[in-house]
């Protein structure tokens, strides 16, 4: 009923308007010199869950400060050779932008940060890198008051919990799993399989990119990462297995050689899965039998 009429989505827009309203707040009460970093700030950092808003603003607060005391180390000495500064820099982020790319978990926000906060420091100054210390300085609390206020809102206020929705995400890919082995092991060849591959490689995909988030959970005790990779990888097996065992059927069948015993066990495996339950020792015991 809640996702029919949108209250999740007015509850999380609520939630980024308050905590770019309370980072905004904050950034005038200390008198910063540009209050709508903070609010800006808090917007990008916002997410529905709850586990993701943490894990991304700790990232991001680590990264700001390297790119701040980068900008710091680099400003004043190259501020007077532009072509140094401007080659150093360049260097800088992609150097930031290569590390956050090969890394697939939260902490490529560090690294994202660490390059265009050293950026956001370095291009205004040019021409007085004198001053460096304090743009720096207050990029870095404007930016940083905009992570806190997101984070402290989304993990507190009515958080979204990455555990209830990996766990429904789970569920279906199971589904997807079961539906793709029964018509993987179907006698007639159906165009449809490729699709369900298709999809079921994504959602293994989607899968892991929700679980790196579960160790920053904040509203339930959220099962362990290891458990999720294991079931990655148990889909990611059965993939290939799937694919070899279809293509076998195939070909057999071109050659008129299938045996009767072979299709006669597809079909009381097929009729197995479609009778599959949440009892874990049924499910053993009729799958080795």
């Amino acid at each position: 009923m809640t996702n029919r009429w949108g209250i999740n989505a007015a509850v999380f827009s609520l939630k980024c308007y308050i905590a770019s309203m309370l980072a905004t707040f904050i950034a005038f009460s200390i008198g910063l010199e540009r209050p709508y970093w903070a609010f800006l700030t808090a917007y990008i950092v916002s997410g529905p869950f709850a586990g993701a808003v943490v894990s991304r603003a700790l990232f991001r607060l680590i990264g700001t400060f390297v790119g701040a005391c980068f900008a710091i180390f680099i400003a004043p000495p190259l501020a007077h050779s532009p072509v140094l500064l401007v080659s150093a820099m360049t260097c800088w982020l992609g150097f930031c932008v290569f590390l956050s790319l090969l890394d697939r978990k939260p902490t490529s926000y560090m690294f994202v940060l660490s390059g265009y906060t050293a950026g956001l420091i370095v291009w205004p100054i040019v021409d007085a890198p004198q001053h460096v210390f304090d743009v720096a300085t207050l990029r870095a609390q404007e930016i940083a008051i905009g992570i806190l206020c997101s984070a402290l809102i989304h993990g507190v206020v009515l958080p979204g919990s990455v555990s209830r929705a990996l766990a429904g995400r789970m569920a279906a890919i199971l589904k997807d799993a079961e539906v793709w082995s029964r018509d993987t092991l179907d006698l007639e060849p159906d165009p449809k399989i490729d699709i369900e591959r298709r999809r079921l490689a994504q959602d293994i995909t989607e899968l892991h990119q929700q679980s790196v988030h579960l160790p920053f959970e904040t509203t339930q005790l959220a099962p362990r990462v290891k458990l999720v990779r294991a079931m990655e990888d148990n889909l990611a097996h059965l993939m290939p297995l799937g694919a070899a065992i279809a293509d076998r059927i195939a070909t057999l069948r071109a050659h008129e050689a299938l045996p009767e015993s072979t299709m006669a066990l597809m079909a009381d495996i097929r009729s197995w899965i479609d009778t599959l339950n949440d009892d874990l020792e049924a499910i053993e015991e009729t799958g080795d039998a």
